[in-house]
Protein backbone atom coordinates (compact mmCIF):
# COMPACT_ATOMS: atom_id res chain seq x y z
CA UNK A 1 0.00 0.00 0.00
CA UNK A 2 2.73 2.27 0.69
CA UNK A 3 3.99 2.16 -2.95
CA UNK A 4 0.64 2.88 -4.42
CA UNK A 5 0.09 6.08 -1.84
CA UNK A 6 3.37 7.70 -1.59
CA UNK A 7 3.35 7.67 -5.47
CA UNK A 8 -0.07 9.01 -5.60
CA UNK A 9 0.97 11.81 -3.25
CA UNK A 10 3.92 12.64 -4.86
CA UNK A 11 2.39 12.50 -8.33
CA UNK A 12 -0.07 15.05 -7.02
CA UNK A 13 1.94 17.75 -5.76
CA UNK A 14 3.85 17.32 -9.67
CA UNK A 15 6.89 16.56 -8.34
CA UNK A 16 9.42 14.11 -9.55
CA UNK A 17 11.01 11.13 -7.47
CA UNK A 18 14.29 13.19 -7.85
CA UNK A 19 12.40 16.64 -6.79
CA UNK A 20 11.08 14.29 -3.82
CA UNK A 21 13.96 12.84 -2.82
CA UNK A 22 16.02 16.08 -2.64
CA UNK A 23 13.27 17.32 -0.30
CA UNK A 24 14.18 14.19 1.85
CA UNK A 25 17.80 14.60 1.26
CA UNK A 26 18.24 10.68 -0.16
CA UNK A 27 18.50 10.01 -3.47
CA UNK A 28 16.23 9.55 -6.03
CA UNK A 29 16.71 5.42 -6.44
CA UNK A 30 15.30 5.31 -2.86
CA UNK A 31 12.29 7.07 -3.79
CA UNK A 32 12.24 4.51 -7.23
CA UNK A 33 12.80 1.59 -4.48
CA UNK A 34 10.01 2.48 -2.23
CA UNK A 35 7.56 3.51 -4.61
CA UNK A 36 8.83 -0.03 -6.23
CA UNK A 37 8.40 -2.11 -2.88
CA UNK A 38 12.03 -3.53 -2.81
CA UNK A 39 12.69 -1.01 0.45
CA UNK A 40 10.54 0.12 2.95
CA UNK A 41 11.57 3.75 4.65
CA UNK A 42 12.31 3.36 8.49
CA UNK A 43 10.13 5.25 10.71
CA UNK A 44 12.07 8.56 10.93
CA UNK A 45 11.72 9.30 7.22
CA UNK A 46 8.33 8.01 6.84
CA UNK A 47 7.66 10.63 9.40
CA UNK A 48 9.42 12.91 6.96
CA UNK A 49 8.00 11.82 4.19
CA UNK A 50 4.17 12.00 5.37
CA UNK A 51 5.33 15.75 6.44
CA UNK A 52 6.90 16.88 2.75
CA UNK A 53 3.74 15.36 1.24
CA UNK A 54 1.58 17.19 3.51
CA UNK A 55 -0.17 13.43 4.37
CA UNK A 56 -0.44 11.48 7.53
CA UNK A 57 1.75 8.53 7.95
CA UNK A 58 -1.25 6.06 8.78
CA UNK A 59 -2.60 7.22 5.39
CA UNK A 60 0.59 6.07 3.52
CA UNK A 61 0.44 2.83 5.80
CA UNK A 62 -2.67 1.91 6.14
CA UNK A 63 -4.85 -1.18 4.31
CA UNK A 64 -7.97 1.93 4.11
CA UNK A 65 -7.75 5.16 4.25
CA UNK A 66 -8.88 6.59 7.83
CA UNK A 67 -10.01 9.79 6.08
CA UNK A 68 -11.79 9.36 3.05
CA UNK A 69 -10.49 12.95 1.88
CA UNK A 70 -6.65 11.80 2.32
CA UNK A 71 -6.30 11.11 -1.01
CA UNK A 72 -7.42 14.73 -2.10
CA UNK A 73 -4.56 17.02 -3.07
CA UNK A 74 -4.03 19.60 0.49
CA UNK A 75 -6.19 22.78 -1.35
CA UNK A 76 -8.74 20.15 -2.23
CA UNK A 77 -8.92 19.21 1.52
CA UNK A 78 -8.63 22.88 2.82
CA UNK A 79 -11.58 24.30 0.66
CA UNK A 80 -14.10 20.99 1.83
CA UNK A 81 -13.38 21.73 4.95
CA UNK A 82 -13.62 25.49 4.77
CA UNK A 83 -16.85 24.39 3.76
CA UNK A 84 -18.13 22.53 5.70
CA UNK A 85 -17.51 25.15 8.81
CA UNK A 86 -19.44 27.58 6.39
CA UNK A 87 -22.48 24.96 6.91
CA UNK A 88 -22.16 24.18 10.46
CA UNK A 89 -21.73 28.22 10.72
CA UNK A 90 -25.00 28.69 8.50
CA UNK A 91 -27.33 25.62 9.39
CA UNK A 92 -26.33 24.54 13.22
CA UNK A 93 -24.89 27.64 14.81
CA UNK A 94 -28.35 29.08 14.74
CA UNK A 95 -30.41 29.88 17.54
CA UNK A 96 -29.80 26.62 19.20
CA UNK A 97 -32.88 26.98 20.98
CA UNK A 98 -34.82 26.58 17.35
CA UNK A 99 -32.55 23.88 16.89
CA UNK A 100 -30.94 22.99 13.49
CA UNK A 101 -31.50 24.77 10.89
CA UNK A 102 -32.83 22.51 7.97
CA UNK A 103 -31.61 22.46 4.48
CA UNK A 104 -34.64 24.05 2.01
CA UNK A 105 -34.75 23.51 -2.12
CA UNK A 106 -35.56 26.34 -3.69
CA UNK A 107 -37.02 26.77 -7.01
CA UNK A 108 -34.77 30.01 -8.25
CA UNK A 109 -37.60 31.76 -7.51
CA UNK A 110 -38.12 34.89 -5.75
CA UNK A 111 -41.14 34.87 -3.57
Amino acid sequence: MLEERLRKAREARGWTQAQLAAKLNVSDATISRYEKGVRYPDLETLKRLAEVLETSVEYLVAEKPADPDAELPPEARRCLEEFRAFLRHKYLAKDQANGPQKLQKTSGRTP
